[in-house]
């Protein structure tokens, strides 16, 4: 039996779009034994994976260093899950420059150690690329459908083409869905409003959210406020299910939507696979439009179908329209702030307009 271990921190969004590979590798190794070291948090995600035959937290080797460099002990203690098995091979998927995954490469025993070319590190004296054994070439557009791509066409020599999602949400989460669900004020629909992403160019402020929910129940919607950080203040203007809710309740939830506002988040990208109509709430400046320019729509930016093509999800990207940020404004949330709430709901009333109620086209549901 063909031993292989999978390595893959990231937020919610990197694994959703990750999803796919996996059942591609599964059908390439269908007896293969796979472990998938993932992000602690992603547990819930994952718990009903069916291509995974063991799963396990990966260590964040950041929390290990200190003054004195890398913690072994703590490290080797991190991977004790792992029972010293021996791998035909580890892949790291991740794109990111500055990852650390070497140091975990390293103290795995593999026959191949496959993981992509890197050109600069944070730790004096480490060299990501030196503890791997199959070092794959970085494509020139960062985005992790291409970095999937090259994986099985360097590995496997077959053509791999991410072409949407794969999700398995528990059938209780849906059932304790549909059960709140249906003791709640409907309206035209639900609205899935989530404020904060990972990091703060992604988080709008309260008056933005409260702008937000006020005009999506003007509309006659019911808003229903999601995600992991609360916003206190707006408490009795809406449904308010931040910090509540699983992984997979959260997948069933936006299921039931008529359309989530969103940041660019792991919410996004599960409204995607669920094909819930999306309005993307971010600004991305001009140097980033001039880099890859060829590759966005009419909007200037949007995440969903130039960075990882799915199903055909109808998506409207707002952006401001004040000019000169630069990259330091977006990186420090300046941009996103100044996005007015109006700009937003009219950029979810394009949306609802040209979505005109789309929904999943099949029957078979998350």
């Amino acid at each position: 039996m063909k031993k292989i271990l999978i390595i893959r921190h990231g937020g919610l969004g990197d694994h959703v779009i990750f999803s796919r590979a996996l059942k591609k590798l599964r059908s390439l190794e269908p007896d293969a034994h796979i472990t998938f070291m993932h992000s602690f948090h992603m547990q819930d995600f994952y718990k009903n994976n069916p291509y995974v035959n063991q799963r396990l937290d990966a260590p964040v080797v950041a929390r290990l260093i200190d003054e004195n460099g890398l913690d072994i002990p703590a490290l080797d203690r991190a991977l004790e899950g792992l029972d010293g098995q021996a791998f035909d091979y580890v892949y790291v998927p991740d794109p990111h420059e500055t990852n650390l995954y070497g140091v975990i490469v390293a103290r795995i025993k593999a026959k191949r150690k496959i993981g992509f070319r890197q050109d600069r590190w944070v730790i004096r004296n480490y060299n990501s690329n030196d503890y791997f054994t199959d070092l794959l070439d970085r494509p020139n557009l960062a985005n992790i459908a291409d970095y999937q791509e090259i994986f099985f066409k360097q590995v496997y020599g077959v053509d791999f083409k991410t072409d949407g999602y794969d999700l398995f949400a528990d059938p209780e989460e849906r059932r304790q869905i549909e059960r709140a669900l249906s003791g709640m004020p409907r309206g035209r629909g639900f609205v899935a409003v989530h404020g904060a992403g990972t990091h703060v160019m992604k988080v709008l402020d309260d008056a933005q959210v409260s702008g937000v929910i006020r005009g999506v129940a003007a509309r006659g919607f019911t808003p229903i406020l999601i995600g992991q950080r609360p916003y206190p203040a707006l408490r009795g203007s809406c449904i308010d299910l931040t910090k509540a809710i699983t992984i997979g309740q959260q997948t069933c939830l936006i299921e039931a939507c008529a359309a989530i506002v969103t940041v660019d988040s792991g919410p996004k990208h599960l409204a995607a696979a669920v094909e819930t109509p999306i309005c993307e709430v971010g600004h991305i400046p001009d140097y980033l439009a001039r880099n890859y320019g060829s590759l966005l729509p009419e909007s200037r930016f949007c995440g969903l179908p130039a960075f990882a093509p799915v199903n055909g999800c109808p998506h409207r990207v707002v952006v401001p329209t004040l000019p000169g940020f630069d990259e330091r404004a977006v990186e420090t949330g300046q941009a996103i702030r100044s996005i007015d709430p109006a700009e937003i709901l009219a950029g979810f009333d394009r949306l609802m307009a040209e979505s005109g109620g789309h929904r999943k086209s099949s029957d078979e549901g998350v």
